[in-house]
């Protein structure tokens, strides 16, 4: 009769972990956890659109920039496209008069003013300066990168 051939137990755990390595690379290289991600998304999505938790709340206010507005703040204000600074600064003014606990711009100040106006930038400064929870999502700014406000990426 053959020999038995005795392994011991670090040498057959340091195999095990290899061949699960190995079998769990190769499925992650077929894409099958992409799989159950994409299965388990929208399992999970569709749980919490008819939870009780998914209602929106009426507390969160979002003011769009959009062509209406353009044209509003054209006819209005005489302001055209790139805003003034004080625009948003008069925003920022009337969200603190309302309580807002948190505010955010989602708007690029990356052009020029056309308002040849050098204090353009202080302008919004100066309205921020004072409110810690004003975030940005534009981490470039100008006024956003002298007055160190935190920046909320996209």
């Amino acid at each position: 009769m053959g020999r038995k051939i005795k392994i011991g137990k670090k040498p057959t755990a340091l195999i095990i972990t290899g061949l699960v390595f190995l079998l769990i690379t190769c499925l992650h290289l077929f894409g099958v956890f992409l799989f159950l991600e994409y299965k388990s998304y929208d399992m999970r999505v569709r749980f919490w659109t008819n939870s009780t938790f998914s209602r929106p709340s009426d507390e969160i206010v979002v003011i769009l920039l959009d062509q209406d507005s353009i044209d509003w703040a054209q006819q209005e204000r005489g302001w055209g496209w790139p805003w003034p600074r004080q625009a948003y600064a008069e925003i920022v003014d009337y969200m603190n008069l309302s309580g807002a606990k948190s505010v955010v711009f989602d708007v690029i100040f990356s052009e020029p003013s056309i308002y040849r106006n050098a204090r353009q930038d202080e302008i919004i400064d100066n309205a921020v300066r004072s409110d810690s929870r004003f975030q940005q999502s534009d981490r470039k700014s100008p006024f956003l990168a002298r007055s160190g406000y935190t920046a909320v990426s996209n």
